[in-house]
């Protein structure tokens, strides 16, 4: 069978009777896709019709002819197990044709940070890049490796000071049920507007994800003495990747690290149910470093990957 009888790439048609070869991350599901409201979805596959299979996909959510991979989400690009490189570049070209066709002014892909999966995001972004794609947003990401070794033992010794320091002030760890999310949301609100941070998802998309999504979404607090001083919204985006999503403490609590505390006791929790990455997020905004949140990244023992944004613009 020749090549271009064998692949073939579609674009916003629906695909019956072909199985995907890969599992992609939460944000990649079509399940949490369809949470965005106010774009309209377009779904692009590699199909291999020999083997009746999807070998590639992403999906675009498009307003104002912009196609964005993906709106509102950390991450989007392109899912794939394995693939050859003529592959990815038959793929992204035939998407642009298909933008292209369909007069969009724009293509945006927001990539995975490279601990995902380094080999695989060199190999997409050199792909887009002879696509013609420019990188559009450099981020900053940090993640904790997690193994049999003690967060202590990962830790700069200053925060191991904090940590010994927070476990003579009787803080205790909690992960809460789904119902205490009100509560943990309103706490964060409350953490956010102290220091002047917005938070990037309302109320009633935390409930919508979350009632789609109960095993993915958790909730855990830090408490002394009856009162929360810190907590988190964590997401389980691969089975083996955590995301420290919403962190947040009282500024009033800082002389009890409860910050670290609670890094400390997530990376346990990691090692519990057998996730081995834990990812704490970018620590840029509009392209520029926030250094004494690295600092303290890399004072917890957060590795840096880039976090990189493609972007193509066709008009």
């Amino acid at each position: 069978m020749k090549f271009e009888d064998r692949y073939a790439v579609v674009c916003n048609e629906q695909v019956a009777g072909f199985t995907r070869k890969f599992d992609p991350c939460l944000y990649n599901t079509p399940e949490f896709i369809a949470l965005k409201e106010g774009y309209k979805p377009v779904n692009c596959y590699l199909l291999d019709n020999k083997e009746k299979c999807i070998l590639i996909d992403t999906t675009f959510l498009c307003h104002d002819l912009i196609a964005i991979s993906l709106p509102r989400a950390p991450f989007g690009g392109i899912s794939y197990r394995q693939a050859s490189i003529r592959l990815l570049k038959h793929f992204i070209k035939n998407v642009i044709r298909y933008f292209i066709s369909e007069n969009f002014k724009k293509i945006i892909i927001k990539s995975p940070a490279d601990f995902f999966n380094p080999a695989q995001n060199a190999i997409v972004a050199n792909c887009l890049a002879n696509a013609g794609f420019t990188v559009c947003n450099f981020d900053i990401n940090h993640h904790l490796d997690v193994d049999q070794s003690g967060f202590s033992e990962k830790i700069h010794k200053m925060e191991v000071r904090k940590l010994r320091k927070s476990s003579t002030n009787k803080l205790d760890f909690e992960a809460v049920p789904i119902g205490s999310m009100p509560e943990v949301y309103n706490f964060i609100r409350v953490c956010r507007d102290e220091k002047k941070v917005p938070i990037n998802i309302t109320f009633d998309e935390l409930r919508q994800a979350t009632e789609k999504f109960p095993q993915n979404y958790k909730f855990f607090t830090v408490v002394s003495e009856g009162t929360i001083v810190a907590a988190t919204i964590a997401v389980l985006v691969r089975e083996d990747v955590l995301y420290n999503y919403l962190p947040a403490s009282l500024t009033a609590y800082n002389k009890l690290s409860p910050m670290v505390f609670l890094l400390s006791e997530l990376y346990k929790y990691c090692q519990l149910t057998d996730v081995r990455m834990l990812d704490l997020g970018i620590s840029t905004i509009d392209n520029k470093p926030q250094e004494s949140l690295i600092l303290f990244k890399e004072r917890v023992g957060g590795k840096a990957t880039l976090k990189l944004t493609f972007q193509l613009n066709l008009f």
